[in-house]
């Protein structure tokens, strides 16, 4: 049992990737064994048809800072029941497959450690954003730095008053209910854009399950929409992030889908008419242009590996 409050919550949604999620817990204590444990905590909300995972945690993990929980809650939503089992003053979202590396551990600690009275928004990007960190004191330009990447998860933390404030008091979209979370924190006067690699991820296979088109680029859009209808972004943040989606994040995923399909289970079916929803004609041609560029350099590095391996 926990008593005193940790620092962190690391909150992981867990869905049966029993030998993934084991070799993510191992690194929190082997890699980072410096790190004193009564400064965080890991809680686990397991949504799996099974008991193999509680029966991993009991094994390996006994007696460890960890929360377990099992879920009813299926999809996205097993977020949420994540983000309640956690006591510490942060709470961090965490994916079962994403490893902290050597040493970072304590460096994220420190980092939150310096936070803890202010309590300002803070947004974890992993090294996928071309800037530096950056304290920034409006949400509008906070939302332009993040584009799209305010859909992702592992980015995602909230202060526990600010989650016990905000539950049961707002609409958690069923895709992005973490997002519902960060859109709904535009009243901090604060937000921080941590750019550092704390984590690598395991590779995934099967990875999918949901409509990508009409999940991020009509039920993500609406979200968007609903800022702007509300004066809570300026209509460039909104044109940016749509366009951003639909130029820079969607064609790549596209494309992979369509060439990798034994990795992915992602739906693409009728894109061009969810893409009408929030898109004009002009701008799903592009889209269908650069997706024909992404396929067109994709088949020239298949063929140039192939060539190297035949030698």
């Amino acid at each position: 049992m926990i008593i005193n409050k940790p620092i962190v919550s690391f909150c992981i949604p867990s869905n049966g990737r029993v030998e993934i999620l084991k070799k993510t817990l191992e690194c929190f204590f082997d890699l980072n064994i410096d790190v004193d444990i009564s400064l965080y905590e890991i809680c686990i909300s397991d949504n799996s048809q099974t008991n193999e995972t509680e029966d991993m945690l009991k094994i390996f993990f006994n007696k460890k800072n960890i929360v377990y929980k099992k879920s009813n809650i299926l999809s996205y939503l097993n977020l949420i029941e994540s983000l309640k089992l956690g006591n510490g003053s942060l709470l961090k979202l965490h994916n079962d497959y994403s490893i902290f590396k050597k040493g970072m551990l304590a460096l994220f600690i420190n980092e939150i450690k310096i936070y803890v009275n202010t309590k300002p928004c803070m947004f974890f990007t992993s090294g996928n954003i071309k800037l530096n960190n950056r304290n920034i004191n409006d949400f509008d330009i906070f939302l332009q730095n993040i584009s799209y990447w305010s859909t992702s998860a592992t980015c995602f933390s909230i202060w526990k008053d600010d989650f016990d404030m905000l539950y049961r008091h707002i609409n958690i979209n069923n895709m992005f209910p973490h997002t519902s979370f960060l859109f709904n924190s535009h009243y901090k006067s604060e937000f921080i854009i941590d750019n550092q690699l704390y984590i690598e991820n395991q590779p995934l296979e099967k990875k999918g399950g949901y409509h990508i088109t009409k999940t991020f680029c009509v039920d993500y859009i609406e979200m968007l929409y609903i800022l702007f209808e509300e004066n809570i972004i300026t209509k460039k943040t909104y044109k940016l992030i749509k366009s951003d989606i639909l130029y820079n994040f969607f064609p790549q995923w596209y494309v992979d889908i369509i060439i990798y399909k034994d990795k992915f289970t992602f739906d693409i079916s009728n894109t061009f008419r969810y893409l009408c929803i929030y898109y004009n004609k002009i701008e799903i041609l592009f889209f269908y242009f650069l997706v024909r560029i992404h396929l067109l350099f994709k088949i020239i590095k298949r063929c140039v590996l192939f060539i190297r391996r035949s030698r």
